[in-house]
C-alpha cells in the first residue's frame, strides 16, 4: 500500500499531540484495514477503458509526454512495475493537473477507481512474503545519544548539546548515510563517557588532606641513594616514609617509579604499611617514563610507616645486566569519605551479594549493561573483552567499582553503542530477504515513536521473540508514554521545518504577536 503508511504517520503525530490517541489511531486504522480488503478493479474491465478515454492521446502511439508512454510496456507485469511514474500518476490524479486544461476528465467515481487500482495493485504488498529492507549502519544523532545515555544510566545533563552539529540528508538528521564520524566527534564520545560516568556512578569519593614525603626525606635499607628526583636502590632492600594519620579511614598511597631492567622479568617491589603486605607492582617503565602507581588502603589513626621493597634484585655481570629501582616522592591523600550511591549504581552492582567471588559478579554486571547498551545480547567475546579491562585496572590499583566504571567507559565508545546495525545473514548479497529479529524490531520501534533506546517491556518481549505477536498493543503502549512527544519535535519538526521558527524574524510591525 502507498497511501496506508503515509495515513497512519500522520494519524500517529496528530494523536501524539492530541489526548484521544486510542480512538483516533482504532478508526483510522480500520478504514485503512477496510481499504486494503477490498478486491482490486480489474484491469481489463474497469482500468484500461479510463486510460483509453482520458490517457491515451497524451501517452500512446508515439506520445510520451512526461516520459510515460503507457503502450511500451509490453505486458501487465511491466507495466505495474513501472511504480515511479504511477507515482507521478496518482498525484497529478489528485492535484487536479491530469488530464491537462481544456482535455476531458473523467468522473470522480473513474479516478477512484484508478487510484485504487494503483494502490491495491501496483503498490501492493505481500504480507506472506515480507522485505524488512537492508538498513545502512547508522550512528545514533545527538537527540537519540542524550535519549539513550539517560535511559542507560539516569544522567540528567544532555551531554551531545556540546557535539558537533550532525548532518542531514533529505531533511533529515537521522539519515545514515550522512551520519559521518568525525575524529573530533571522537573525541567528545570519550569525554561524554567519563562525565556521564562520573555522574552516573561517583566511584572517586571526598578526599581530605594531602601528605607527601619528597625524595630527600625518604629512608632506605640498602645501597643505592638520592640520584635527583628519585631515590634508588641498586640491590634488595626498601624505601620508605613516616606519616601521621590524624583520622582513620580509607588513603590513597601514590608514587611515581622506574627501574634499570634486566633479566626475564620487571622491576618487582612490595609495597607495605607498617609491617603489613599491600600488593606486589610489577615496574615495566624505565628512566625518562616513570609510572605512577596506587594504592587504596585503610589505616587508623597514628604514626604509619609506608614502605616500597626492591625484591627481586638482579645482576650478571658477563652480560652487563643490572637491575636497579628508582622511586619519587611518596604521597598520602586521605581519607576520603564514600559519596551516596545513585540509583543507577545501587540497581548496576546488585549482582555483587548474589555471588561467592567478585570476578563472577563483575561478569553479571557487565553482560547486562553491554546487552542494555548494545540494544542486544552481548556475546561472550564482548563480556570477555570488558572483563580483561575491568582486571587491568584491578592490578593497577583501581577499586572493584573502579574497574567496572573503566569497562562501562568502553561500552559507551564502543561501535555497537554508538552505532544502530542489523545483522545481515548474508551481508554481500543485496537480494537476500531475511526477517529482522525481535531485537532489531525493538530499537526500530523505539528510536521511531521514542528517538531512544527500547525499553524494558521492549527487551522483554523481544527476549522472548513474543514482541511481533504484540505489535500493535506495543505501538498504543509506547505513543501513550510521554517519551512519544519525541516523534512529534524531532520528526515532525524537521518534516514541518518547526525547528527552523527559532530562525524566522518577520516584520514586527506587520506580526505583533508572533
Amino acid at each position: 500500500m502507498r497511501k496506508g503508511p503515509a495515513i497512519l504517520l500522520f494519524a500517529t503525530i496528530f494523536a501524539v499531540m492530541t489526548p484521544v490517541t486510542t480512538g483516533v489511531l482504532f478508526w483510522i486504522q480500520r478504514g485503512i484495514h477496510a481499504f486494503e480488503k477490498a478486491a482490486p478493479p480489474d484491469y481489463v474491465a474497469e482500468v484500461e477503458p479510463v486510460l483509453r478515454e482520458f490517457c491515451y492521446d497524451c501517452h500512446s502511439d508515439g506520445a510520451n509526454k512526461g516520459g510515460f508512454a503507457l503502450d511500451e510496456h509490453i505486458n501487465l507485469t511491466l507495466l505495474k512495475g513501472d511504480r515511479i511514474h504511477w507515482t507521478r500518476v496518482i498525484d497529478n490524479l489528485d492535484n487536479g493537473t491530469m488530464p491537462p486544461a481544456g482535455k476531458p476528465r473523467p468522473s470522480p467515481d473513474q479516478i477512484a477507481t484508478l487510484e485504487r487500482w494503483i494502490d491495491l495493485v501496483v503498490f501492493q504488498h505481500d504480507c506472506g512474503e515480507p522485505d524488512p529492507g537492508r538498513v545502512t549502519i547508522r550512528r545514533l544523532n545527538r537527540e537519540e545519544y542524550n535519549n539513550t545515555v539517560h535511559e542507560l544510566t539516569g544522567v540528567k545533563f544532555r551531554p551531545a548539546d556540546d557535539f558537533p552539529a550532525d548532518d542531514t540528508g533529505y531533511g533529515f538528521d537521522n539519515i545514515g548515510d550522512v551520519l559521518s564520524l568525525s575524529p573530533v566527534l571522537l573525541e567528545k564520545y570519550l569525554k561524554a563517557a567519563v562525565q556521564v560516568l562520573d555522574e552516573a556512578m561517583p566511584t572517586e569519593p571526598d578526599s581530605g588532606e594531602t601528605m607527601k614525603v619528597a625524595v630527600a626525606k625518604l629512608e632506605q635499607k640498602g645501597p643505592g641513594g638520592v640520584r635527583g628526583d628519585v631515590r634508588a636502590l641498586i640491590s634488595g632492600g626498601e624505601i620508605f616514609g613516616n606519616f601521621t594519620v590524624k583520622t582513620g579511614g580509607d588513603y590513597r598511597i601514590s608514587f611515581l617509579a622506574y627501574g634499570d631492567q634486566a633479566g626475564s622479568e620487571p622491576v618487582k617491589a612490595e609495597l607495605r604499611v607498617d609491617d603489613r603486605k599491600i600488593k606486589v607492582l610489577e615496574i615495566p617503565q624505565r628512566s625518562g617514563a616513570p609510572g605512577r602507581f596506587e594504592a587504596m588502603v585503610r589505616l587508623e589513626a597514628g604514626r604509619r610507616r609506608i614502605t616500597t621493597a626492591f625484591i627481586n634484585d638482579f645482576y650478571d655481570a658477563s652480560k652487563r645486566e643490572d637491575r636497579n629501582f628508582y622511586v619519587g616522592d611518596i604521597v598520602l591523600t586521605g581519607p576520603f569519605s564514600k559519596r551516596p550511591e545513585t540509583a543507577f549504581q545501587k540497581r548496576l552492582l546488585e549482582p555483587v551479594g548474589k555471588h561467592r567471588n567478585q570476578e563472577d559478579a563483575a561478569e553479571e554486571i557487565l553482560s547486562r549493561f553491554a546487552t542494555k547498551a548494545f540494544r542486544r545480547p552481548a556475546t561472550d567475546d564482548e563480556v570477555e573483552g570488558l572483563l580483561k579491562l575491568h582486571s587491568l585496572a584491578r592490578e593497577n590499583g583501581d577499586s572493584f567499582e573502579g574497574g567496572i566504571k573503566l569497562a562501562l567507559s568502553a561500552t559507551l565508545v564502543s561501535p555497537k553503542f554508538l552505532f544502530r546495525g542489523e545483522v545481515q545473514p548474508d551481508p554481500d548479497n543485496p537480494e537476500q530477504v531475511h526477517e529482522i529479529d525481535d531485537y532489531a524490531l525493538a530499537s526500530r520501534l523505539s528510536y521511531f515513536l521514542w528517538s531512544s533506546m527500547p525499553d524494558e517491556k521492549l527487551f522483554e518481549l523481544a527476549e522472548k521473540k513474543l514482541l511481533r505477536r504484540d505489535l500493535p498493543g506495543q505501538v498504543a503502549r509506547m505513543l501513550a508514554d510521554p517519551k512519544a512527544s519525541a516523534l512529534a519535535a524531532n520528526f515532525g519538526g524537521q518534516w514541518l521545518q518547526l525547528r527552523n521558527l527559532e530562525l524566522v524574524q518577520p516584520n514586527p510591525k506587520l506580526f505583533p504577536g508572533f
